[in-house]
């Protein structure tokens, strides 16, 4: 069996999403001053960071679940994949 490694970007974007959120939360002022010609740039951001933050902690989560064997790692994915699901669930429901 061959080591699974984590890559480069499982690291990457958790972090740059973690980053971008405490833009949101912090930096009001400046995504208020953001021009309307470049309005989507933010969200479109958010939406790349999270669609590879998501990807990364399916890497984790498999590394995980290889480590452990069936049935286990199916069931660290399965709960996994759930998690993220609800979360993003509730964030649109929670947002409108």
């Amino acid at each position: 069996m061959q080591a699974a490694r984590i890559t480069v970007g499982a690291v990457l974007f958790p972090a740059l999403a973690l980053g971008l959120a405490g833009v949101f939360l912090f930096g009001e002022r400046w995504i208020s001053k953001i021009p309307a010609s470049i309005d989507f740039v933010p969200s479109t951001l958010a939406a790349v960071l999270l669609i590879g933050a998501v990807f990364a902690a399916l890497q984790h989560a498999e590394i995980l679940g290889a480590k452990t064997g069936e049935p286990y790692g199916t069931l660290v994915l399965t709960i996994a994949v759930t998690f993220i699901e609800v979360a993003i669930m509730a964030s649109m429901i929670e947002h409108g």
